[in-house]
């Protein structure tokens, strides 16, 4: 896979925070017909940042519905792949800030009136309803990280394979 694609509610609309560093103050959008309330974790929101995962796992999902796969919520990759594909360096930092990402996206909270896969929803949801990081240990107690695994949240998950609203992120 060598591009990133995202939904396009996701590309169109303020759902994350402009911010590099933590950002703890909600965010709300309200822009005609549509309502974007973003709630932070401990973390801070999900930063655009952060965003370039869930474009990333989006783009797996839209790979593999146009291979004709079945698609489910979970999502396994390495962190490898990812750096690779977003353009990020493989240090150890890179590894850490993956870290912090994936609490950023499990802990923000997220209620809008965008329908997705033709349905609507009330509630909060979060970009992903779990987050794993699997590593093994070296003989040094040194730990080193074999997989990333995710599960998308229901409304993404619904938005891609309902919609098939995916654009290409250039």
């Amino acid at each position: 896979m060598g591009e990133i694609r995202g939904e396009r509610s996701l590309m169109a609309f303020p759902f994350f925070a402009l911010a590099k560093s933590a950002w703890m103050k909600p965010l709300a959008y309200n822009h005609g017909p549509v309502s974007i309330e973003v709630r932070p974790s401990a973390n801070g929101v999900a930063t655009i940042y952060d965003k370039e995962i869930v474009l990333y796992i989006a783009s797996l999902m839209a790979a593999k519905l146009e291979a004709g796969e079945d698609v489910a919520q979970d999502f396994v990759f390495t962190a490898h792949d990812l750096f690779s594909v977003t353009g990020a360096n493989h240090s150890a930092r890179s590894y850490q800030r993956l870290s912090e990402a994936l609490e950023r996206l499990q802990g923000t909270q997220i209620k809008t009136n965008i329908e997705a896969g033709g349905e609507g929803e009330e509630g909060f949801f979060s970009w992903l309803s779990e987050a794993r990081l699997h590593y093994s240990k070296t003989k040094t107690g040194e730990k080193r990280l074999k997989a990333v695994k995710v599960r998308l949240c229901d409304w993404l998950y619904r938005a891609i394979l309902r919609d098939r609203q995916v654009l290409d992120y250039a």
